[in-house]
């Protein structure tokens, strides 16, 4: 069990040191269009906007609506949000991570992943890239539940959930 933290929490963290699209060409920042696939289910509160949710496979291509993910694969949980605020444009994210099997055992949980992170900018926190990793747990699970919680350590009242439901393919 420990071995599986300790992959699901690296491998967040990587994701979140890389968390934005540096070349402007890719960023839709500027985008109108919401756009929430993979029956991902996102909240927003402190004047937040997710506008853009969804989840591709390591290649890039897009995860299918029933989010069939095979055992150690990566997948990743792309969010884009609008209406981050912090002094002079720098903000410190926080972000717990919890994963429930289909019988509503919790398999994994994280209460503040970006705890050793330094702050980042309002324009970089306007995408999180975040890795998601099914890891091997038991074989009677079918399906997953991860849920994501993201927020403003300078402005509390901001922050982001996403829930996603996985399928998984041995």
């Amino acid at each position: 069990m420990k071995k599986i933290q300790i992959i699901f929490c690296t491998l967040f963290l990587l994701a979140f040191c890389s968390c934005t699209d540096r070349n402007p060409q890719n960023r839709t920042a500027n985008r109108t269009e919401k756009i929430i696939r993979n029956q991902i289910k996102t909240t927003a509160t402190g004047g937040l906007n997710v506008y853009q949710a969804f989840l591709i496979h390591q290649d890039g291509s897009l995860v299918g609506r029933d989010n069939a993910i095979k055992v150690d694969e990566n997948a990743e949980l792309r969010l884009y949000i609008r209406g981050w605020v912090g002094p002079d444009g720098i903000i410190s994210l926080g972000a717990s991570q919890n994963f429930v099997s289909d019988k509503g055992t919790v398999l994994w949980e994280e209460p503040d992943i970006f705890s050793s992170q330094g702050p980042v900018t309002v324009d970089d926190a306007q995408v999180l890239r975040l890795i998601i990793n099914v890891g091997i747990f038991q074989p009677e699970i079918k399906h997953y539940t991860t849920q994501i919680k993201v927020w403003n350590k300078v402005n509390p009242t901001q922050s982001v959930t996403a829930d996603v439901k996985f399928t998984i393919v041995r």
